[in-house]
């Protein structure tokens, strides 16, 4: 059994349709049977998120040395990163892994989001074992128009 240690996440914004980018909130989401599962929001206040053609590289809790250039995700209330290894989820018994969208509180309009990539890695306790769920799909928004969450598919 290997205990989920750490995640990065790539995320990138379209660039070819006014609008593409969003304010709103992104989450990310894992779930495995008899585990249960947890969500998070992805925020860092170190860049400007989800802008057109704007890409961000997030991680959360332990990840591998070598793995640079990320901005450290963090907690709603600013303390800090999350201590996922804490939820003691079986890497192996993970099977699910969404990108969901939500407005802000008080806000408006829903405001969609057009992405052009993600990508999530989840790290496990032995930093070779190592799991990768993508989503690569053309013009896709995430909206109250066009369903608020997608799921990523394991590479």
């Amino acid at each position: 059994m290997g205990i989920l240690k750490g995640i990065t996440i790539d995320l990138t914004t379209d660039a070819r349709r006014r609008g593409s980018g969003t304010d709103d909130h992104l989450y990310l989401g894992i779930h495995g049977p008899n585990i249960g599962g947890f969500e998070f929001a992805i925020y860092s206040a170190q860049i400007n998120n989800f802008e057109p053609n704007g890409s961000g590289q997030y991680y959360v809790g332990d990840i591998p040395d070598g793995v640079g250039g990320l901005n450290r995700v963090s907690t709603v209330d600013g303390t800090g990163n999350l201590n996922i290894a804490a939820a003691q989820l079986d890497l192996n018994l993970i099977d699910r892994v969404y990108i969901r969208k939500n407005s802000r509180p008080g806000h408006n309009a829903d405001d969609a989001w057009s992405f052009r990539s993600v990508y999530v890695n989840l790290y496990g306790d032995e930093l070779a074992q190592e799991r990768r769920f993508i989503t690569k799909q053309s013009l896709t928004y995430l909206g109250n128009e066009f369903g608020q969450q997608v799921w990523l598919k394991e590479q």
